[in-house]
């Protein structure tokens, strides 16, 4: 089983789990799940929520793989189900928990401290975005998806798309500025 994987083989996958094939599926999952589970725990901030949405997301993909028509990659269309499971999963919930990120290894303690307060900076000002901007943000700086593809996943015209992330980046710098005013 490969780990990665070209978009058109992703869609050739895809064509084949809508015929019911058990080992494209299987592979799929293996391409996909990774990127799929991580705009979850960054969106939704719960390792755990992350988890059961990732097995709702594919269940969603076994079961509507015939529906994909080929419109957009076969990434896109399998992150639209999850932002869609996230977003429904957030309405359910309160608000909480955050974006956090792993900091790497440093043998430098002045490095890593000024790393883990950059971080922890960053991560408390992406948690109090709201979850649209939130998403944004992850889609076009995480998985590195066009505005196209974001638009995609999201339902939305690519200007809706530009200005969300316009909007997140300003909101952004600004709760940059708070936590660093309150940690200072």
């Amino acid at each position: 089983m490969a780990n990665t994987c070209d978009y058109r083989s992703e869609e050739a996958l895809l064509r084949r789990v809508a015929e019911g094939d058990q080992d494209a599926f299987a592979e799929l999952y293996a391409v996909l799940g990774p990127v799929v589970y991580t705009y979850l725990v960054r969106l939704v901030g719960d390792q755990g929520a992350a988890e059961d949405l990732l097995q709702e997301v594919f269940m969603a993909v076994w079961e509507g793989a015939g529906h994909f028509r080929g419109d957009s990659r076969a990434k896109t269309w399998v992150l639209r189900i999850a932002h869609y499971q996230a977003v429904s999963w957030l309405r359910r919930q309160r608000p909480v928990a955050a974006l956090s990120e792993a900091l790497p290894a440093e043998e430098d303690i002045e490095e890593a401290a000024l790393a883990a307060w950059s971080a922890s900076r960053l991560a408390e000002a992406l948690k109090r975005l709201p979850p649209r901007q939130r998403a944004v943000i992850e889609l076009v700086f995480g998985q590195e998806l066009s505005y196209a593809e974001v638009a995609a996943v999201l339902g939305c015209p690519v200007g809706t798309v530009k200005s969300r992330v316009s909007y997140a980046l300003r909101l952004l710098r600004h709760l940059l500025r708070d936590v660093r005013e309150k940690q200072v």
